[in-house]
């Protein structure tokens, strides 16, 4: 449906306890040298391991073949398949994707402390394209809509817009979210840092999808704070609803009618440019 994909892996600091599995991937590290293999065993193609855990010792529960943390096989004929990646100066771990010069990368280099808390999953069969266009729209954050809680937090009126190649900022006064088309949503604030990530089942249909959140904290973070910011799933999931509702097929928006729509003509113009017509 789409030419090449950005996707993102984990925050390397994810791998402080061992090898961490991801929804497609497992992220190791050799030494100094990090790590992407699938996460499916070469043998039968079971899936290894559980979401979100860490593995310091590589299974595959089907047959019981271990693996190195470099991928090469213990007991077996087949070493894990390994992908590239691309590891900035943020220490985030993206496919597809260099990272900008910008602010949201340097707030997260900065952040020298952040521990892997734990994650969140969850499946849909809704459309992908619409969750992934209200992500984003700016205007749907209204008293008395879809979004109760945040709408107290957060004035969109009070939200600074930009645009990158591929990918949008919404700074808000508390920290901001990064977009990065068409998978990928980031949250960050001071000591706190989000990874979003939805997974099409198939990627030539619109409807039908999971996702995986990561959670990060610098262990100075008082749980209150750690609370709040936690919420971010509970509105994520509130765009799922919303995105179950939009029954037809996905419609790009051509023109905004203020500026807090802006950013989802953007994102429509991304859809008609980089999809594959069959």
């Amino acid at each position: 449906m789409f030419k090449k994909l950005p996707k993102v892996i984990g925050h390397v600091s994810a791998l402080q306890d061992g090898p961490f599995i991801g929804q497609e991937y497992i992220m190791s590290k050799v030494e100094d040298e990090i790590k992407i293999f699938n996460r499916l065993c070469p043998h039968r193609f079971y899936p290894i391991g559980e979401v979100g855990n860490h593995e310091k010792n590589i299974k595959c529960k089907l047959h019981g073949f271990t693996f190195n943390n470099d991928g090469s096989a213990n007991n077996s004929l087949y070493k894990l398949n390994c992908h590239r990646h691309n590891l900035g100066k943020s220490g985030i771990v993206f496919q597809n994707f260099i990272e900008p010069d910008h602010k949201w990368v340097d707030d997260v280099y900065k952040e020298t402390n952040l521990k892997y808390s734990h994650c969140y999953t969850g499946k849909s069969n809704g459309n992908w394209l619409w969750l992934m266009e209200i992500e984003a729209d700016l205007l749907h954050i209204l008293k008395n809509g879809v979004h109760p809680w945040l709408a107290t937090q957060v004035d969109p009126n009070d939200v600074k817009l930009e645009n990158g190649d591929g990918w949008i900022y919404q700074e808000h006064p508390d920290g901001w979210w990064v977009y990065v088309f068409p998978f990928i949503f980031i949250e960050w604030s001071k000591g706190c840092l989000s990874i979003n990530s939805t997974f099409p089942f198939d990627i030539n249909k619109e409807t039908g999808y999971s996702w995986m959140t990561q959670l990060y904290y610098d262990p100075i973070i008082s749980n209150e704070k750690r609370e709040i910011f936690n919420k971010i799933e509970d509105v994520f999931r509130e765009d799922v609803f919303v995105a179950e509702q939009q029954k037809t097929r996905f419609i790009p928006y051509k023109k905004s009618i203020n500026r807090l729509e802006d950013q989802t003509v953007i994102f429509g113009k991304w859809v008609k440019e980089n999809r594959i017509c069959k």
